[in-house]
């Protein structure tokens, strides 16, 4: 657990050690597939990019489980809030969704295209909502053991059967504070 943290740490801090801190950010919140998240942004001129790390909210409700994120982005549109900022932005990375239960171990590689737009309380702290729709590149399961006979008999769950064909969402809601 403390290897977790020192990693999960280094990864947040990734960016301080490269860039001035009037361009940097850190936000937490809640989203899915990201479940309780942390992110770490740095914007440069409208060009941003973010690392986000957060437990994922698996449907299915596994037991352990981490995700990690890759961003870029562009701003956009007209900078009418109290940070001077643009508020829209465009992202686009890859993230990685790792889950566990005691019969299956999931991985998942996807790409997401979102679009956020920033609601600035003060030039220092705000919100962002995000929503987009990820490309599933690649998917792996590990059975770790056999599910009890119970398993499928009594409960009937959709998004078991549906597998890889669901389709899903990419939404956060973050409060971020720019350092």
């Amino acid at each position: 657990m403390k290897t977790l943290g020192l990693v999960v740490s280094l990864y947040l801090l990734l960016p301080i050690a490269t860039v001035g801190q009037s361009d940097f950010r850190v936000a937490a919140g809640f989203g899915h597939p990201c479940g309780y998240c942390l992110s770490t942004t740095y914007n440069k001129y409208d060009i941003i990019l973010e690392f986000v790390y957060g437990f994922p909210a698996d449907l299915r409700n596994r037991d352990r489980g981490v995700f990690g994120a890759i961003n870029a982005g562009y701003r956009f549109g007209k900078s009418e809030n109290v940070a001077l900022q643009k508020p829209w932005i465009i992202r686009v990375g890859p993230a990685f969704v790792s889950t566990e239960d005691f019969w299956v171990i999931e991985r998942k590689t996807l790409l997401f295209a979102s679009l956020g737009r920033e609601f600035n309380i003060s030039p220092k702290v705000g919100s962002e909502f995000l929503i987009g729709f990820p490309l599933m590149v690649f998917e792996n399961e590990v059975r770790k053991g056999n599910y009890p006979i119970s398993w499928g008999f009594f409960f009937i769950d959709p998004l078991v059967n549906a597998g890889s064909n669901f389709v899903y969402l990419d939404a956060r809601i973050m409060l971020f504070y720019r350092i």
